[in-house]
């Protein structure tokens, strides 16, 4: 191989070629067994990372939404059960019953209402309260706990 003569003007020999031709066939065989062996550091181009951090960003919505969907559902068990439980035996008065059927079905202006009316005590709200957090403390939440009672 004789060699030729490059756009910028210089001079290549043939040596010259083939020295960096058997260069880069080692660097490719290197760079192969790097990739294969797992060693090869993978570069992404911002539109990939930028795809990649959309999929992460809507997995994660995904996954929270499943499982704020089951704690929902079990929220709505436990308040079914605590419906069978004063179906079985119902400690409370109509009116009490009707404040507990307000903070299982989370009508808590219905409450705030009646409160201002005079038609609930605190006393009253506080036994009702307490007894729904014999089954759980998530069915009512803490911001409408500190609301009702304050």
């Amino acid at each position: 191989m004789k060699g030729y003569k490059l756009p910028n003007g210089n001079y290549i020999t043939g040596k010259e070629l083939e020295r960096q031709q058997r260069l880069f066939r080692k660097r490719l065989k290197e760079e192969k067994r790097l990739k294969e062996a797992g060693l090869l550091p993978v570069y992404k181009t911002e539109k990939e990372l930028e795809q990649e951090e959309r999929l992460n960003n809507m997995l994660d919505r995904y996954i929270d939404g499943i499982k704020q969907q089951n704690k929902q559902e079990e929220i709505n068990g436990i308040k079914n059960e605590i419906l069978v439980s004063l179906h079985n035996n119902n400690p409370f008065t109509y009116r009490e019953y009707l404040i507990l059927w307000d903070l299982i079905t989370t009508n808590y202006y219905q409450i705030e209402s009646d409160m201002e009316r005079g038609k609930i005590t605190k006393q009253d709200l506080w036994k009702i309260i307490d007894y729904i957090e014999e089954f759980s403390l998530e069915i009512i939440p803490d911001y409408w706990k500190e609301k009702l009672t304050a």
